[in-house]
């Protein structure tokens, strides 16, 4: 799923860099290099349902 999850975002066109900040129970934490607004992301996420937000800043949990 890990694997998975940095694919995924690495195959977005709106994701320039992905840096993995740790990862736990509650998720993985990642720092993205974005080429467009935040809220872009959170509306490819929302519609992929592949990850979603944590409730920390950079946190991402594995949805499917």
């Amino acid at each position: 799923d890990y694997a998975r999850s940095l694919q995924y975002l690495g195959d977005l066109s709106l994701v320039d860099g992905v840096e993995v900040q740790g990862i736990g129970p509650a998720g993985l934490r990642l720092e993205l290099q974005l080429n467009a607004a935040p809220s872009y992301l959170e509306e490819v996420l929302r519609q992929d349902g592949v990850l979603e937000a944590g409730t920390e800043p950079g946190q991402y949990r594995i949805v499917r």
